[in-house]
């Protein structure tokens, strides 16, 4: 076999490492890549657990489920005659209720919790405020 036979079949060999180093090199990174996206999976679901507590003890701080009793007994036409009957501290209860509910709406909307987690629970909340509170 002649030197020049030699050399080039030494860069062939030298090629073909080089290919299965790089062949090698990509399926780390896939592999790596896949394990990233699973890991921010998990993040989110991390996250999304904390959220949820976080809004089950807001909802017990609010006392929400009294305020919701309290909204599902008004009777009213117009929000005039609400102002005029309820004490300023029912007033407040129900704004803590209904700015607690479009806190929820805010964390569906940025992805901290699913509208399923959210609906499953307080759904039932959510229309008996359509029915109270709007004309």
């Amino acid at each position: 076999m002649s030197i020049d036979a030699k050399f080039a079949l030494i860069g062939t060999v030298i090629a073909s490492i080089g290919t299965v180093i790089a062949i090698i090199t990509a399926w780390i990174a896939i592999k790596q890549s896949i394990e990233a996206v699973k890991q921010n999976k998990l993040s989110q679901i991390a996250i999304q657990a904390q959220t949820f507590l976080t809004v089950i003890n807001t909802a017990r701080e609010i006392h929400f489920s009294e305020g919701m009793d309290v909204i599902r007994g008004f009777k009213y036409k117009n929000y005039k005659t609400y102002k005029s009957k309820e004490t300023k501290q029912t007033q407040f209860h129900v704004r803590e209720v209904v700015d607690f509910l479009n806190d929820l709406m805010h964390m569906i909307e940025h992805g901290y919790l699913t509208e399923k987690q959210v609906m499953s629970i307080y759904y039932v909340s959510i229309l008996a405020c359509a029915n109270h509170l709007t004309p």
